[in-house]
Order: structure tokens, then sequence, then C-alpha cells
């Protein structure tokens, strides 16, 4: 028989059915493997930016941990021991009022001529100078001054603002009474030298007894904090930013603390920091502005030897950047999707129409019968 004879039958009703048996399971298996992948594909880029923010944190905190050792070899200088204990003898057989009343009158006159040969005489010492050696060193050093152990300024590198800074927090927090430790600020701004910086405060310790015989203050430039971030980031669309417990951008890719931008991120990130499952999962998904972002996150660890670095850094990508490799799979499960809704539709629409062609039929096969027997009973 030719097979151009052979005539294959199949109702509409059948076709459907079988179209709807097939596509409706298959596309919510569809959905399901998709899902299934979306999640792997962000757990997987959500490990990679942990673990990109996690080595981004430990050479922050390597970069912080040395600019503190330096100030500290400052502090061990015997220069400077030298010239804060000869400042020390002065105060000898000396009541403290007195001492407060001589630090009143010289901090009053501080900013008029007449203490014109008191700021020679500190910023020409050879402690000073021994100052300014170090800073040619390394001109991260912005600013580096030294207090005797009653708070006076014994040598500087730049003329400081206040002659007695044994009311600034700082140095309370350094001379910490008479124990000695060490205080890092969070980031400011020097306008002279339009840098940011954070000031480190270290105790300058008698090497026999521990006694605290002063302190060394220095303005140190974090401005290369930035560049640092940039070199860990190997990814232009996954940028990093170190971010601040209130949520300022520290620093970052064209970012400085002066701009003085919020982190759209980190609000998911600290709730997810404030819980052990958070922390050790290390990555979040964060509504921004600009849509739903996947954010790596780890904290710097410097809060606790340096309360006012409470840093974190964080990693964050586009979720549709995350996602790009199995785009196509997504879109073709949600075309089979629309698909089974179609397929569904003309079902419905078919028996919807079927049904109404069968009830006058079937109206009318009542008629008849009922016709039928009126004359079958005349008869």
């Amino acid at each position: 028989m030719p097979l151009d004879g052979l005539e294959i039958r199949v109702s509409l009703q059948k076709l459907l059915l079988g179209l709807v048996v097939v596509i409706v399971p298959l596309s919510l298996v569809g959905l399901y493997i998709t899902s299934e992948s979306v999640s792997s594909v962000e757990e997987a880029n959500g490990a990679y930016l942990k673990a990109v923010a996690q080595a981004t944190a430990g050479t922050v905190t390597q970069f912080i941990d040395h600019l503190v050792t330096e100030v500290g070899s400052i502090a061990l200088a015997p220069a400077l021991r030298d010239a804060v204990s000869a400042a020390d003898r002065l105060y000898q057989n000396t009541s403290a009022a007195a001492i407060d009343d001589r630090m009143d009158a010289l901090e009053t006159k501080w900013a008029t001529p007449a203490a014109d040969p008191l700021i020679k005489e500190i910023l020409t010492s050879p402690a000073a100078g021994y100052l300014r050696a170090y800073r040619e060193v390394d001109p991260k050093l912005l600013r580096i001054w030294v207090t005797d152990e009653a708070g006076a300024i014994v040598a500087a590198t730049d003329k400081p603002q206040h002659y007695y800074q044994g009311k600034q927090g700082y140095w309370q927090a350094v001379y910490a009474q008479g124990r000695g430790s060490n205080s890092v600020s969070s980031v400011l701004y020097d306008e002279r030298n339009r840098s940011n910086y954070i000031s480190i405060g270290m105790p300058i310790f008698e090497q026999s007894s521990g006694q605290v015989l002063g302190v060394v203050n220095a303005w140190v430039d974090v401005s290369g904090l930035s560049s640092l971030l940039v070199k860990n980031s190997s990814d232009r669309n996954a940028p990093v930013f170190l971010v601040s417990e209130a949520s300022t951008v520290i620093a970052g890719p064209n970012v400085e603390p002066s701009n003085k931008l919020r982190s759209e991120e980190y609000g998911a990130v600290r709730d997810a920091l404030a819980t052990v499952p958070g922390r050790q999962r290390g990555h979040v998904i964060a509504t921004t502005s600009g849509g739903k972002r996947l954010a790596g996150f780890a904290d710097t660890g410097l809060k606790e030897a340096y309360p006012n670095l409470d840093w974190t850094v964080v990693v964050s990508l586009d979720e549709r950047d995350a996602t790009a490799p199995i785009r196509p799979v997504i879109r073709f499960a949600f075309s089979m999707v629309a698909l089974s809704v179609v397929m569904l539709t003309l079902l419905a629409v078919y028996f919807f129409l079927h049904r109404r062609q069968q009830v006058p039929e079937i109206e009318m096969l009542h008629t008849q019968e009922s016709a039928s027997k009126k004359m079958s009973a005349s008869a």
C-alpha cells in the first residue's frame, strides 16, 4: 500500500490531552531544575566573592598592623626617650596645680607671636630632627609629634594646633592613666595635605621600669587603601569596598571617605554578620536601588584591637551577571511554562465549546423522544 494513502486521524481532544500530559510535567521539571541551577550558580559565585573578601580583609589587616608597628618603632627611638625624660624631670617637686597653671598659660599664648621661641625649639630639637628624617623615609607619615608625661609638646615635625595635648581624647587613651596603650582613630581628612589619614598614638616607656614617659602620635596617610582594594578585585563587575559599621564606604574604586557614600549592600551584610550561619555562609542577596546584588563579605577583625576600625570588606556582583551562564536555560524553562499555559487554555476552551454543542443535541433528542411517545399513545 502506498504511503500517500496512509491516513492517521487523531481527534483534537486527544491531541490536546496528549500535549498537556507531556508538556506540563516537563515544564514543572524544567522549573525545578532551573531553580536548583540558579541556587547552585549563586552559591558558587557567592563562595567566590566570599573568598575575595576574606583575602582582601587579610590584606587590609596587615596594612593597618604594619602602620601601627611602624609608629611603635618610632616610640622606641632613644632620641625620643631622652627628650621626654628630660622634659619630665622639669615637673619634679612641682604640684599638679602648678603644672596645670603652666599648661594653661602656654596654651593661651600658643597661637600668638609670644610662643615663637618655644615653637622654634620644638621644631628644631634633635628629637624633631629624628622625626623629620623618619618622615622623609616614609612619606605616608604626614605629621608626627611627641609629648611628655604631662601632655605638653616636646618635639614635632609641624606645629600642632594645641601645645597641651593632655585633654585630647587620643592622648588620654594612649596614656591610659599611666598604664600605656595604643590608640588608632577612624579615617579623617587632612585639608593641608589633601589626604585621608588615621591618627596612631603609642606610649613611650621607660625601659627598666615600664613607666610611661610620654606619647608619640602620628597622622598616617591611608589613601593607599583604595588602590589596595582595586588590586584585589579581578572583576570590574564585582568591585571591592571597605565599609564601616555606619555603612560609610571607607575605600574602594574611585571612592574616598570624604565622599561620604553609603553602601546599599551593607544593611543585608550587617544582618548576616549578626548570626553564626550568616557569618559562616559569607554572602547574601542584597536589594539595592539598582536591583538585587550578590554580596560576599568578610570582617577585617580590626575592631577587637582598634575599636575605631569597625571595617568590613564587601564584594558585590549584580545578580543578573551572576546568573548569566544559565540565563538561556531560564528563558527556555519559562517558554515551556508559557506553552503549557497556552495548551491548558486551548484544552479548556475546547471542552467548553464542545459541551455547549452537546447541550442542544441532547435537548433535540429529548424532544424527538417525547413526540414519538405521544404518537404511540394516540395510535
